[in-house]
């Protein structure tokens, strides 16, 4: 066969994953969660893209914000993990190897966060993460760790990362 016993191992969307699958997937998607963050904000001291917009929570009643951030970390990783890992993944698995069949479908996920603006290095970020999630997938055969990851991902941005981004200072400022 083509593409050996992995290519061909089925891809079960909500399938169990063994402890060790677990363990793998959370170190290394924490780790890439970890340095994505140092190189989105390294590249944001390079150049100066749009910042991303966040929800303004100025005026909105506490009761109101705090239900936002679960949603916004819950909704893309679900939405985004079945779409690209689960159905664009399995479609590209029957026409493609391995190696095009992730990075393809890491290139169509960078490409859906073109609404974030076309800016080079936010697009480098998302395919980097499209990868490090489509490799989780590939590699535990189940969508479920790639969301924990991907919330993961989505909570540290959101909090950490995003908010920073209109006031850092470029290297050339000094």
């Amino acid at each position: 066969p083509r593409h050996g016993a992995a290519a061909r191992r089925a891809l079960v969307p909500l399938a169990p994953v063994s402890r060790g699958a677990w363990l793998w997937s959370l170190v290394a998607g924490l780790a890439s969660i970890a340095a994505l963050a140092g190189l989105w904000t390294v590249f944001g001291s390079l150049v100066r893209p749009a910042p991303h917009v966040l929800p303004n929570t100025q005026g909105v009643p506490l009761w109101t914000a705090l239900p936002m951030l679960p949603v916004g970390i819950t909704a893309a990783p679900l939405t985004e993990e079945l779409a690209f890992r689960g159905y664009a993944m399995g479609l590209l698995r029957r026409h493609f190897g391995v190696v095009a069949t992730l990075v393809i479908s890491s290139l169509m996920f960078a490409a859906a966060h073109l609404t974030h603006g076309l800016y080079p290095t936010k697009l480098v970020v998302y395919f980097l993460f499209g990868l490090g999630l489509a490799v989780i997938v590939w590699r535990t055969g189940s969508l479920l760790p790639a969301m924990v990851v991907h919330s993961c991902g989505d909570l540290t941005f959101f909090t950490c990362v995003w908010p920073h981004d209109a006031g850092r200072r470029l290297i050339t400022e000094g």
